[in-house]
């Protein structure tokens, strides 16, 4: 027995089976809720994606970055304040300041470093420090470069008399690792204020 349905019935039922998406379940469509995938979704899933990684690898890397850099300037503003007329000399061996401003910045410098570290350190106000830390190592690598370039012998200063340690290409590698640590930490810093505001 052939049973017919009416016309109506039968569009229904054809517009039902064509507008409902097919679930997959294990296959790649599975991962946007529907068998269809289209290029902005994908290209929304891979970029969510990529970004979860990177918040990840940030997480990580950026509490021992900040150890890095703030430590580094909070051991090296110490040990120049607690010594301040061997720094001062230190500082006048370069050879590059008037003997005027050579006291100053004897002075000046060491506390700016413990300040901005102990900031970087404690993730306060981290973008102005980073920057002003990033200004002083360059006139750092600058300097160093200066009397590499002169063939003076003379002690780097950095960590005050730790070690003794002369100038060499160690102290401008070690210079350089701190800048590129310090531009890390500004471009994680950026990232997370760029999230931010586009939640």
């Amino acid at each position: 027995m052939n049973l017919t349905l009416p016309n109506h019935v039968n569009r229904s039922a054809r517009s039902a089976t064509q507008d409902t998406p097919i679930e997959s379940v294990g296959t790649p469509g599975a991962a946007f809720g529907t068998s269809r995938l289209t290029r902005p979704r994908i290209r929304r899933y891979f970029s969510s994606y990529g970004h979860r990684r990177i918040g990840d690898l940030t997480w990580i890397l950026q509490p021992v970055l900040r150890l890095v850099v703030g430590g580094a300037f909070i051991v090296a503003g110490t040990v120049k304040i607690l010594n301040p007329l061997q720094f001062a000399h230190d500082v006048e061996n370069f050879r590059l300041l008037p003997h005027a401003l050579t006291h100053v910045v004897a002075v000046l410098l060491p506390s700016i470093e413990l300040v901005a570290g102990s900031l970087v350190l404690a993730g306060v106000w981290m973008r102005s420090a980073l920057i002003l830390l990033l200004g002083m190592l360059g006139v750092f690598l600058m300097a160093v470069s200066s009397a590499l370039l002169r063939g003076l012998n003379i002690e780097c200063g950095c960590f005050g008399t730790v070690g003794g340690r002369h100038i060499g290409w160690v102290t401008l590698a070690i210079d350089l690792g701190l800048t590129s640590a310090a531009v890390m930490l500004l471009w994680m810093g950026g990232r997370q204020m760029s999230g931010r505001r586009v939640r």
